[in-house]
């Protein structure tokens, strides 16, 4: 009996392993394509001339432009002090 029950073990094992290395590829793949936009984000700033506080307020003004395209959204914005309003 034994040997039945590590027989039965073993394809568990297996398929164990080879999620694992499954995970692992798609986790560095993923990092690889991060670090590639990042890159090309940076790029673009560069080429456009924008420090990284003003790029990083293009991506948010553009997000707001894609979210609130269909005019139902409302901005509550803290006033900071000795800011303009």
């Amino acid at each position: 009996m034994p040997s039945r029950i590590s027989a039965l073990k073993r394809p568990r094992q297996e398929q164990r392993i080879q999620t694992e290395q499954q995970t692992k590829l798609a986790e560095v793949q993923r990092k690889s394509a991060e670090e590639a936009r990042a890159a090309a984000d940076n790029a673009y700033r560069q080429a456009i001339g924008l420090s990284p506080e003003q790029y990083v307020q293009l991506k948010r003004i553009e997000m707001e432009n894609r979210v609130c395209a269909d005019g139902k959204c409302t901005f509550i914005e803290e006033c900071r002090s000795g800011a303009d309003v």
